[in-house]
């Protein structure tokens, strides 16, 4: 059990963002904020700064402020985690000592599954493919733009505009949805490629919406490039040891159009989840007091 004079705090931090909670040992919230982007990879020293800044946000919010430091126990769920050396340099540069550090998968997974076995699918702007079985975590894919996250927002605006540059180039028929991309860049295939020379992962993501609004109208790119992103995903969750019948949780803003492509029996496990990554951080911050 957690000591009475114990308080709790979870972060999850992304690439866009951070969110801080705390909580006192009997698992109330006390107080919430938010904080800048805390992929450890891409800015260490920023990202630190946007933690930090969030963890001395609640606990002032809270009215801790005065406390010593070892009361808190911290959990910190962050993107760029990717070693070992990275947990420890994250634990290194954190003024909190009772401070345990994981990827922000670990997080999103015990925020949805709870202590249950399960698997697990967010398909956001990234994506994040894991599954647990008897306290092993798996995970597959989610190892960012570049070189992962197939099926996400990001991955399929990448592929809108690569398909999009086919029907320009006569390489495949054109779609309404091919056609209203490529007017987007006054039907300029030069602009698309100047687009792609500077744009990140969130500009990508933010072509997603067009694609799924043309899979409502049954548009045969959009349907396609889903499909795809489907095919991709299925591989990765069957990479991680999933099987069908076993419990699925999906989220994420491409998830309901993304469970849609996968086959009955894929899906015949799945439930709701029952609680964000940030609640995850909150329980990983709870098990390592135990």
């Amino acid at each position: 059990m957690v000591d009475k004079d114990t308080y709790l705090i979870g972060v999850d931090g992304g690439g866009t963002g951070c969110r801080a909670l705390l909580v006192n040992s009997e698992m109330q919230e006390l107080s919430r904020g938010t904080g800048g982007p805390a992929n450890v990879s891409v800015n260490f020293a920023d990202s630190i700064a946007n933690v930090m800044g969030a963890v001395q946000q609640i606990i002032d919010a809270a009215g801790l402020t005065d406390l010593p430091d070892t009361r808190f126990h911290l959990h910190l769920g962050l993107a760029g985690v990717l070693s070992e050396d990275m947990v420890q340099r994250v634990k290194g540069a954190c003024v909190w000592p009772n401070v345990t550090v994981t990827d922000d998968r670990a997080a999103a997974v015990a925020g949805a599954l709870g202590p249950d076995d399960g698997s697990l699918l967010v398909i956001g702007t990234g994506t994040i493919i894991a599954s647990r079985k008897a306290g092993q975590l798996r995970v597959a894919s989610g190892w960012g733009f570049r070189v992962g996250d197939q099926g996400s927002g990001a991955w399929l605006g990448r592929r809108l505009l690569e398909e999009s540059l086919h029907a320009h180039d006569g390489i495949r028929a054109q779609t309404d949805l091919t056609r209203e991309i490529l007017a987007n860049f006054n039907n300029r295939a030069a602009e698309i490629t100047m687009f792609s020379m500077q744009a990140g992962q969130r500009d990508y993501a933010d072509l997603a919406p067009r694609l799924t609004q043309a899979l409502q109208a049954g548009d045969p790119v959009a349907q396609e490039l889903m499909s795809e992103g489907a095919d991709h995903l299925l591989a990765g969750l069957r990479a991680t040891g999933f099987e069908p019948g076993d419990t699925l949780c999906i989220a994420g803003g491409i998830g309901p159009y993304i469970r849609d492509c996968l086959p009955g029996d894929v899906t015949a496990g799945l439930r709701d989840v029952l609680g964000s990554p940030l609640d995850g951080a909150v329980l990983l911050a709870q098990n390592a007091v135990r």
